[in-house]
């Protein structure tokens, strides 16, 4: 059951519309406060959820406050995986094997730049107080409070192999500081991994790598397997034939 609860953003001028499932820049779209598009909030004054029926055939649409500093900074994807750990949460913990960067550059015919992060990166930010490792601490620390939720059997069990955190950078209204923010978690099976630049595609699916890692069932959280590989990182490590079909 959806609800359509009343709308926080109903006074800024101006927000950024987003599409369910939408990809880079296609169905993101920034409008003014009187253009609703199919926004399914209420800017009743009624501060109450009520249960609205979902447009047939079509994803849900929402709005976020616009970040100028998407411009500036854009946007940093953490790849994150687990692995084997007997004090961490259900025996596995967060691991970042890549970092990459993109950014949208208007005056390259709105292209997608894509560089893999460094110590370098975050230097260039000119932020004194924004590192590597406090962003590194930032997303596993994110990943493992979403791992932590009491409905993580339900919505977030892809986490216990491995997660693609979305993060940006935004102005503290408190501190007046840049700081870090989760744009989105974009499950592993569904993130770009852009080979082209930073990280080897997936080559198999999870099923079709199981059946060639025969001997390493898949991890089953809480269970005996605890100790098994993520095949999400197995996945990751796994160039060209570096795997024989015949494991």
């Amino acid at each position: 059951m959806l609800y359509q609860i009343v709308c926080r953003l109903q006074t800024e001028e101006k927000t950024v519309h987003k599409r369910q499932d939408s990809c880079g820049k296609a169905h993101v779209l920034a409008k003014t406060k009187d253009q609703r598009g199919e926004l399914t909030c209420s800017t009743s004054s009624q501060n109450a959820a009520v249960p609205i029926k979902c447009k047939a055939n079509g994803p849900l649409w929402f709005h976020q406050e616009l970040v100028d500093t998407f411009e500036k900074f854009g946007e940093f994807r953490a790849f994150i995986v687990t692995e084997p750990d007997p004090k961490a949460l259900r025996g596995r913990k967060g691991k970042i094997i890549c970092v990459a960067r993109t950014n949208w550059r208007a005056e390259e015919g709105a292209e997608m730049y894509i560089e893999a992060v460094n110590d370098k990166t975050f230097r260039n930010l000119n932020c004194e107080h924004l590192t590597r490792k406090g962003f590194n601490e930032f997303c596993l620390s994110t990943c493992e409070d979403l791992r932590r939720r009491p409905d993580w059997k339900e919505r977030w069990t892809s986490l216990e192999e491995g997660v693609r955190m979305d993060v940006s950078i935004v102005i503290s209204p408190l501190t007046g500081k840049e700081e870090f923010w989760v744009v989105k978690t974009t499950r592993w099976y569904g993130a770009d991994f852009f080979s082209d630049y930073v990280l080897a595609e997936l080559q198999w699916s999870t099923w079709s790598l199981q059946r060639k890692l025969h001997r390493l069932p898949i991890h089953k959280t809480g269970g005996n397997n605890s100790q098994c590989p993520s095949i999400f990182w197995i996945a990751l490590r796994k160039f060209d034939n570096a795997i024989p079909d015949n494991l």
